[in-house]
């Protein structure tokens, strides 16, 4: 099976499990009103019942759905070899090691990328400002869905990252 549809079937069945057990509590709940002579929880029961199936199922598969991936995101504009929203390093990050064995500095122009190898020189422009930067990826990452690199922070100040959008075109110049 591919990772979605696991991910899917194992929604569905937790759900289950949830619902099974909220409606053991609702019937418990039911039976102590009927027991007092209260009358009007079956009507209830029966309206709340389709109202929680319809929370527990459309929410997570309409997430699944419609959440824009890095994919969906990357696409081929003006030449670039791949597109999308970038965000940089926080601080507490400075000094720590990267996959690839370096300490990240976050004075140096470095980026973090899933798939390209370490040592690989990319060119990214700024969408917005139009500024841009020569980063080395050292890193893997970024590990938030919709982002497509993560760049140190002397590499978002020359691009000019901090203000507003963060949308930028990559251009790979030369990899190892």
């Amino acid at each position: 099976m591919v990772k979605s549809q696991q991910l899917i079937f194992s929604i569905f069945n937790a759900l289950g499990y949830i619902l099974f057990a909220a409606d053991d509590k609702l019937s418990r709940f039911c039976k102590r009103f009927a027991r007092q002579g209260v009358g009007v929880m079956r009507p209830v029961r029966a309206l709340l019942l389709p109202v929680l199936l319809c929370s527990f199922f459309v929410a997570p598969v309409a997430t699944i759905l419609f959440t824009p991936s890095a994919q969906a995101i990357e696409t081929d504009i003006e030449g670039a070899d791949f597109s999308g929203v970038a965000d940089y390093y926080a601080d507490c990050f400075h000094g720590r090691r990267t996959a690839s064995g370096q300490l990240h500095d976050k004075t140096k122009l470095t980026a973090a990328h899933r798939t390209l190898p370490f040592g690989t020189k990319l060119k990214l422009v700024n969408r917005r400002t139009g500024k841009s930067c020569v980063v080395t990826v050292n890193d893997r990452g970024p590990f938030t869905k919709n982002r497509i690199i993560d760049v140190s922070k002397a590499a978002a100040q020359e691009l000019g990252l901090f203000k507003g959008a963060r949308m930028v075109d990559c251009y790979i110049i030369s990899m190892p």
